[in-house]
């Protein structure tokens, strides 16, 4: 009932961070949640997790060849991953992936069964997954749709947005601030903008970090 998560690892030794994602994902009450690693890393994670299930997901080829992923709720990739062009094929991969996924609703396609919208399946950016970016976000930002989050820290925040950085001025704890950059179901696209309430506006899909959450993965 609460959902099944998909925490995508790092290499040997990089795993700390899909860890503490796994762990808030079961806090805040998912159903199953799996950490998805490199094979050579099985068996560290394995060493180090208790009530998560583990798969071995060898890069964005493994990813994509990933059974039962019908069954995700929602992807988290980024912590402890590594920078660089292997994480960015990867979030591509993920970012495409929901294309691959079957609704079992009467009337969809043939025989009841129809090719489900990408949203289905909820996508979390955080660390890695946005430092790869640095310097080219549009390339991640073109992906981007309207089931994905992106929980950056002020660095990662800067990296993506350094024009919107430059104009924060309110102290850290003064947070929280909703962002975002309107390429993902805000009806916008381009520029962006900046919404600062206690409240948050709700739209876009950019979740400041420094505003409390203490959590990978924005959990």
């Amino acid at each position: 009932a609460g959902g099944h998560a998909l925490v995508l690892c790092g290499g040997v030794g990089g795993g700390g961070g899909a860890g503490l994602g796994a762990r808030g994902a079961l806090r805040v009450g998912a159903g199953l949640v799996t950490v998805g690693c490199p094979p050579a890393a099985v068996i560290e994670n394995a060493a180090r997790l208790d009530a998560v299930m583990l798969r071995a997901v060898d890069g964005a080829a493994g990813f994509a060849a990933f059974e039962g992923f019908e069954k995700v709720s929602a992807v988290c990739l980024g912590p402890g991953f590594g920078v660089g062009e292997r994480c960015r094929e990867m979030v591509a991969a993920v970012l495409a992936g929901g294309g691959r996924r079957t609704a079992n609703v009467k009337g969809l396609g043939d025989g009841g069964r129809g090719t489900a919208h990408p949203t289905d399946v909820g996508v979390v950016l955080d660390a890695d997954a946005l430092t790869s970016f640095e310097g080219a976000p549009e390339a991640l930002f073109s992906m981007l749709h309207e089931g994905c989050v992106l929980t950056p820290h002020l660095g990662e925040f800067r990296r993506l947005f350094p024009d919107i950085a430059a104009k924060l001025a309110a102290p850290v704890e003064r947070g929280p601030a909703c962002l975002f950059q309107g390429r993902c179901g805000a009806g916008g696209g381009g520029a962006g903008a900046l919404c600062r309430a206690a409240e948050g506006c709700g739209h876009g899909h950019c979740l400041a970090r420094w505003s409390g959450v203490d959590q990978f993965g924005g959990l």
